[in-house]
């Protein structure tokens, strides 16, 4: 028979959970949907304390000072990771626009770097919900970014080096062909 044990804190199934929750959550939070991620969240810590033994209340009950300081702490970090991550998401915003293609508009540009309100430069008050989630759910937002920013970066730098080559493939493959006329 098939045991949750494998849930248990710090046994594999914990960390795979832990890691697939922060991703998901991450993802959710960079698209604007914190509500989605608070959901994962609270998912992720119900499964962990109906199969993997994880009570946070027991801790809670008996250690009520130390419980205050580490949410304090939790916080505190959460605010601080906010900052790095809003100044992150404005040079992103800045990179879309010093690469943007001649013949998109401003405004397209400012759409497609996830900037979807109509003030420039962007005012964190447009933004409570992200910054929000970017808080309350750091160690997701945190980890997704160390990890998957520069891969992805380095992902952007190596198409934009054989882009020529993509466009001469494709080129190579559909010579001969026109177009048809609609």
């Amino acid at each position: 028979m098939f045991g949750w044990e494998f849930l248990a804190v710090g046994a594999i199934g914990f960390w795979l959970l832990l890691i697939v929750a922060a991703i998901i959550m991450s993802e959710m939070m960079d698209n604007d949907a914190p509500v989605w991620a608070g959901v994962v969240a609270i998912i992720t810590l119900a499964l962990l304390a109906v199969f993997g033994g994880f009570n946070p209340l027991t801790y809670i009950v008996a250690h009520p000072g130390e419980t205050v300081l580490w949410v304090a702490g939790y916080f505190v970090v959460g605010a601080a990771w906010s900052l790095v991550k809003w100044y992150f998401w404005l040079l992103k915003i800045r990179r879309r626009l010093d690469e943007r293609d001649p013949g998109m508009s401003f405004e397209t540009t400012l759409y497609h770097a996830g900037v979807v309100r109509k003030q420039f430069p962007p005012n964190p008050g447009d933004y409570k919900s992200r910054i929000v989630g970017w808080i309350a759910l750091w160690p997701a937002s945190m980890v997704w970014t160390v990890i998957n920013d520069p891969v992805r970066r380095a992902a952007e730098e190596i198409y934009a080096r054989l882009g020529g080559t993509y466009q001469k493939i494709s080129n190579r493959v559909f010579a001969g062909y026109t177009k048809p006329r609609d």
